[in-house]
């Protein structure tokens, strides 16, 4: 690989992890958000899961995306989210 490559690679590169730095307070506020609400329906007994409102953030997502392969990454990622914060709280019901 050429010299101008490299340095072209180590630019993106650089650009990723601000956007790793950016995307990692973002997701900790998300999850902060999400475990608050998920206490809420705890304490009124209402169900931890809200599937019309997981599609809802999921055809959000995918309106976003430019392209097929945007689309499916997208879902992927936001399915994901969705799923790991569930499995978060109830692993922390289970512990408490």
């Amino acid at each position: 690989m050429d010299q101008k490559k490299r340095e072209l690679i180590n630019h993106l590169r650089k650009r990723q992890n601000i956007l790793n730095k950016k995307l990692t307070r973002l997701l900790l506020v998300r999850f902060d958000l999400s475990n608050r609400i998920l206490e809420l329906k705890r304490r009124s007994g209402a169900p931890m899961r809200d599937r019309a409102r997981e599609r809802s953030i999921l055809r959000n997502a995918a309106h976003e995306a430019n392209s097929p392969q945007e689309r499916k990454f997208l879902i992927r990622v936001f399915r994901s989210i969705l799923e790991e914060t569930i499995q978060n709280k109830i692993q922390d019901d289970v512990n408490s």
